[in-house]
């Protein structure tokens, strides 16, 4: 007599315990198939939220230039940051007192807008997560912070993944996407680069604009 049987005039089958062993396998293979793919989506979708921080960042930023005879937001004795923050992103709003002095925190006022990378947590040491991307300084005039003094601004950074600091640097760059960073330029594109020795270990390089 097979796994069928009769009750009440209705027939019907069980699962032995060797199948049900089977199919808790073959969903516990499917499901550690799935997690892998489910990370590698998440952060591609972060990458893509990082890479449109940026390029709304260029537009705030070339807002500002217009507004200011062509010079850059980093020339501006407020700092970049507030600068943008109070004239153009959030006029209303207070700028977080606090955003320069507490490292291993990062503003709740600041977080899901333009100004946070949403790797930053999950990349950062704590004790350095309360900044996301830096501004150069070296991408305008060393006095006037004029942009138009740039030969080839598609390859000289203008903002870039940054970590501690609201300046950004050969030794605070940073790569959150893999081994990618994510810039935009000094002529408004985006795109990631590999930070590379030259990048890295110094300002001569057409990266900075000092070359």
């Amino acid at each position: 007599m097979g796994r069928g049987g009769s009750h009440g005039g209705n027939q019907y089958s069980s699962f032995t315990l060797v199948e049900l062993l089977v199919v808790i396998a073959i969903l516990g293979l499917l499901t550690g198939l799935m997690v892998p793919t489910v990370g590698k989506a998440r952060e591609a979708s972060q990458n893509g939220v990082c890479l449109a921080n940026l390029k709304q960042w260029g537009t705030v930023t070339m807002t500002y230039v217009a507004d200011n005879n062509g010079t850059l937001p980093c020339f501006d004795k407020r700092s970049w940051y507030l600068a943008l923050w109070q004239d153009y992103l959030y006029p209303s709003k207070a700028f977080p007192a606090y955003f320069g002095a507490k490292a291993g925190s990062f503003p709740q006022e600041m977080e899901g807008t333009i100004y946070e990378c949403p790797r930053m947590k999950k990349t950062d040491p704590s004790t350095e997560c309360y900044r996301s991307y830096g501004m150069n300084s070296q991408a305008g005039n060393p006095d006037t912070g004029k942009i138009l003094a740039l030969k080839t601004p598609s390859q000289v950074a203008l903002i870039a993944e940054n970590r501690a600091s609201s300046d950004l640097s050969p030794a605070r760059i940073r790569a959150r996407h893999g081994s990618n960073c994510n810039v935009l330029y000094a002529d408004g594109h985006v795109s990631p680069v590999v930070l590379t020795k030259d990048i890295t270990n110094g300002l001569k390089n057409i990266f900075w604009g000092t070359n």
